[in-house]
């Protein structure tokens, strides 16, 4: 039985790197349309488009979908390899594996709009802004002025606050709930391990 959950944790993770380097290769014109780029397709596609469904992880040209798919992927990497070691997993075992691996989820995806709210932070700052209708720091500014502006409403009671401010404030609450976040669910997967089924 271990040999069998072994396997099945590597063949998970062998199909998360192949469907890491499809992603990757529908960047590279060139590539994309290769035979090997056409049979990663064919392999990794049909399970990738399940989350593509998902249309609010997708942001005009940015979709988070592969993180979701790819936090499946691990999520059932780590079962198969907890019962490998384990012979047997408990039901506390798998809420915890599938809490902590639902937060690094959201994590990476917080993680990654910190790394962009801050590249955009200092543009600002550097003066490489283009103010014209049109340029691709206003269609990023549009996409994200709603949330930005929600996050530091909470902070300045409802006044105005400029831009440049809201967006510090944005990354500074941001890291907070990454912190935090971190902490919480240590704290709650521990719990659940702990649970006596």
């Amino acid at each position: 039985m271990t040999y069998i959950f072994r396997t099945l944790a590597s063949v998970i993770s062998i199909y998360t790197l192949l469907c890491f380097i499809r992603i990757v290769l529908t960047w590279i014109p060139d590539l994309a349309y290769s035979k090997f780029a056409q049979f990663l397709a064919a392999i990794c596609d049909p399970f990738l488009n399940l989350f593509r469904r998902i249309t609010w992880l997708r942001f005009s040209a940015i979709d988070f979908t592969p993180i979701i798919a790819f936090g499946v992927l691990m999520f059932l990497s780590t079962v198969f390899n907890s019962m490998a070691t384990q012979h047997m997993i408990s039901l506390g075992n798998i809420l915890a594996i599938l809490l902590t691996m639902l937060w690094e989820i959201c994590s990476s995806v917080l993680m990654l709009f910190i790394v962009f709210l801050i590249i955009r932070l200092i543009v600002m700052l550097i003066g490489r802004d283009s103010n014209y209708y049109g340029s691709i720091w206003t269609q990023i500014d549009n996409s994200i002025n709603p949330f930005v502006f929600r996050i530091s409403g909470v902070f300045s009671g409802g006044k105005p606050v400029s831009y440049k401010n809201a967006i510090i404030i944005a990354i500074l609450t941001l890291f907070v709930v990454q912190i935090g976040g971190a902490y919480i669910i240590h704290i709650l997967a521990n719990m659940l391990r702990g649970l006596p089924f």
